[in-house]
């Protein structure tokens, strides 16, 4: 209870007497000094409306210069002004926001609506807050602490109209989720937009459960907030109903800049085709959801397309070919760009597509298919996409009798295209069958097809119309000269091909010359080394032995400037090997040299121990890597290791149907170890991804290659073995994929016979995904371990 307020006195008359006739006391001069009063907290008063009221009465003789004051500091007294200062029983709070002058307007508010909410509702109307004070009520929010709070939070970031209307939809939401709402409404600061509808809201209720509400009610404020389609995100949260998926999230809302446009029915209908084709990193529905999302039109696509009028299997990648277009993750804004102007040019290009798919048998459209992604994934300037219409006509001339059904050509053919002259491009797609069936024989291997086009490249830019003659006549050897080329790295293959343009051999134009000084310069340039083009009749003829009429000489003339294309490829294969061979004192020519050096050529991993150990081994220093100190300190580490048993391997040989005898032996010789990859098409090739890891198994003594043999010394097979530091037996998976199990089976015998003869134990994976083998790197910098082998032998794996 406050104190009465003291009651004012009035003003002191001092009157005269006799003994003070001028009325002062105690003095002649002063008159005497007023009464001091007692201070006074007036801010309690302030705190109670009774008090407030009397404090008001009492100071009412001030009111005017009280309004001149407060209008001078900025404030809008126009509410306050036509208050009689008589009548001075108001609230100011309400007087001043809501226009309520007298006692008998002042509303009675409950008190946690009065503590928590009423001075967020500042320059509202009274009708409006009439209506917060309804959804007070409705939501019940004066048992509800926690819920009174976050509305009490939400209307002092913003009390207007569009406020009020989310306010409305959360007294609409189920009770146990109206705080969850608030909480996320304020978090994504969508208070401030107009409203979802009911419906929309209704329904994400409907398919969404207690456990997910929370994450995709974030999602759903985050993408409407963001202006992407409510219906879209309502699509997507519906498949997810559906089609369960852990892996799947939708809070990647910043990559979502397409049309949004989610043709639900047309996609079950997809899916209800597709059946169980494919592996997908989530359910396949949530992925063409999210393209949708993505990729403006993905959606119009999907409805464009008759996918039923295809196999299943090749239906599905026909959808991957659109869904994989594009990269999705540019790296800089140039990109982003030139992605988004590949997507619009496909876009247009689905009728022409589909016509072109039509023309095709089912058995090649697979091929097709593969090969028109390589030519959009591969072409990434805008100007480089006018060759599309070339790709269309070689793609329906390769995809027919009598070429194969899946090849890796189109690596090389889309080189071909890029770089060759407008003028040679039509020759080059109006070649024989001949020499596109050489190349797709020569590219059989996608490790093979990788070099030749790498080595195509620089030919093609270079010496167009060379290449072009080469292709035509001579497919086989230009393969094999471009292979060998494209294990150098681009600059080096460059400055070969521009050192081989300015040989004599090709800046010597011998159609000018007599036939007889055009057979001398062809001399001076072969020599014993290179194939010469003169016939021998031509060679006769020259050397006055034998006489041929003019037609003769022509024709033989004529076949001299055809074959000179094959001695000029000598010596670009000549060159090339020069190049590779670098300081090295050795012959490149064989077969093994050649690979050990073009395998150097295109590593980056391990190049620098590689390299000392070719200088050494081929040197004379057999024993380089025995010998060298990691190898010693690893030995020394596990000397219980019989290192003559675990380099020289034990004798296996052994009788399988269908293959006859086989021989499983360790290979030493190291760069046969170096071949393990090139012999079963494996990334550990040359060029493949990991061709790196084959000089790692060379290099590190704790890693040795077994081989596979028939009777007539081909390898059928191969496993990588290794010692791990653990000291047990690791044995990887064989190579080639799909191999025989009966193969599997003798292999599976030779590493318990191993293992026993080393007196070590098998490592056994515990898991598919157990790998960790600890596998150690010795004098190599890395390796990729092949899939440790569960010796499962069945084609169940």
């Amino acid at each position: 209870m406050l104190p009465i307020l003291p009651i004012n006195s009035p003003k002191q008359i001092i009157k005269a007497t006799a003994a003070n006739p001028r009325a002062y006391k105690g003095t002649k001069y002063k008159p005497p000094k007023p009464k001091i009063f007692t201070q006074v907290d007036l801010r309690l008063y302030l705190c109670e409306r009774k008090s407030q009221n009397q404090l008001l009465l009492r100071l009412s003789q001030h009111w005017v210069k009280a309004l001149k004051k407060l209008q001078r500091v900025g404030y809008d007294i126009r509410s306050l002004s036509s208050i009689p200062k008589e009548n001075l029983i108001i609230d100011p709070y309400y007087a001043f926001h809501y226009h309520l002058h007298a006692a008998v307007d002042y509303p009675s508010l409950p008190i946690n609506f009065h503590r928590y909410l009423w001075f967020s509702l500042q320059g509202l109307n009274w009708q409006n807050v009439n209506e917060y004070l309804s959804i007070y009520w409705g939501l019940g929010l004066d048992s509800n602490f926690n819920l009174l709070l976050a509305f009490g939070r939400l209307l002092s970031l913003n009390n207007g109209n569009k406020t009020l209307k989310w306010c409305h939809i959360i007294a609409q939401q189920p009770e146990s989720r109206r705080l969850t709402f608030t909480s996320i409404l304020i978090e994504t600061q969508i208070y401030s937009t107009d409203p979802l509808s009911l419906d929309d809201l209704e329904r994400f209720n409907q398919i969404t459960d207690d456990i997910d509400y929370e994450y995709r009610l974030d999602c759903l404020f985050i993408a409407f907030n963001q202006g992407i389609s409510v219906d879209y995100m309502l699509g997507g949260f519906q498949l997810t109903s559906k089609y369960p998926s852990d892996d799947h999230r939708f809070d990647s809302l910043d990559r979502l800049d397409g049309d949004c446009l989610f043709p639900e029915e047309a996609v079950e209908k997809l899916i209800a085709h597709l059946g169980n084709v494919g592996e997908y990193r989530f359910p396949l529905p949530l992925d063409i959801w999210e393209k949708c999302g993505q990729l403006s039109g993905f959606g119009n696509i999907i409805l464009r397309i008759d996918w039923t009028k295809y196999p299943k299997e090749i239906a599905y990648e026909y959808l991957n070919f659109y869904r994989w277009a594009i990269s999705l993750y540019p790296e800089t804004n140039r990109e982003a760009e030139t992605q988004k102007y590949k997507w619009k040019f496909l876009k247009g290009q689905v009728d022409n597509i589909e016509n072109l798919l039509s023309r095709i048998t089912e058995k090649y459209q697979q091929k097709a298919i593969d090969d028109l992604k390589f030519y959009y994934w591969f072409w990434i300037e805008t100007s480089e996409l006018d060759l599309i219409p070339d790709a269309y006509l070689i793609v329906e001339r390769l995809a027919q009798s009598p070429f194969s059904q899946k090849s890796h050509a189109v690596k090389a053919i889309a080189v071909f295209i890029t770089y060759l002259q407008t003028a040679d491009i039509s020759v080059f797609l109006n070649a024989p069958d001949a020499s596109f069936l050489r190349l797709e024989e020569a590219c059989y291997l996608d490790n093979n097809s990788k070099l030749i086009a790498e080595g195509i490249a620089p030919i093609s830019k270079q010496l167009s119309n060379f290449i072009i003659q080469c292709f035509i006549d001579f497919p086989h050897k230009l393969f094999k000269v471009a292979k060998l080329l494209g294990t150098l790295n681009a600059p080096t293959s460059e400055k070969v091909v521009k050192a081989f343009s300015q040989h004599s051999i090709m800046t010597e134009n011998i159609t000018l010359l007599p036939i007889k000084d055009a057979c001398e310069f062809i001399d001076s340039q072969c020599g014993s080394q290179f194939s010469n083009p003169i016939p021998r009749k031509i060679r006769d003829y020259v050397q006055g032995k034998i006489s041929l009429s003019e037609q003769q000489i022509n024709r033989g003339f004529q076949k001299i400037c055809k074959q000179i294309q094959l001695t000029r490829l000598d010596i670009l294969e000549h060159l090339t090997l020069n190049t590779l061979k670098r300081d090295f004192d050795v012959n490149p020519e064989p077969e093994n040299i050649k690979h050990a050096l073009s395998m150097l050529g295109i590593i980056d991993d391990n190049f620098r121990s590689f390299r000392k150990f070719l200088k050494a081994y081929w040197g004379g220093n057999l024993d380089y890597l025995l010998n060298h100190p990691l190898t010693q300190t690893w030995l020394k580490k596990h000397s219980c290791i019989n290192i003559k048993m675990w380099t020289e391997g034990i004798e296996y040989t052994s009788q399988v149907d269908g293959f006859g005898i086989i021989e499983i032996k360790l290979e030493n010789e190291p760069l046969e170890v170096l071949k393990l990859g090139t012999y079963v098409g494996s990334c550990l090739a040359l060029g493949g991804l990991c061709s790196y890891s084959a000089v790692a198994v060379l290099l590190d003594i704790n890693k040795q290659v077994l081989y596979a043999r028939n009777s007539e010394g081909k390898v059928v097979a191969r496993q990588l073995v290794a010692i791990s530091e653990r000291e047990e037996l690791v044995c990887f998976y064989i190579y080639p994929d799909g191999v025989n199990p009966l193969i599997k089976k003798i292999f599976y015998e030779y590493d318990v016979r191993f293992a026993e003869a080393l007196n070590l134990r098998l490592y056994q994976p515990s898991s598919v995904q157990d790998n960790d083998c600890d596998v150690q790197n010795i004098i190599s910098q890395a390796w990729w371990e092949d899939d440790v082998w569960d010796f499962t032998v069945s084609d169940e794996m």
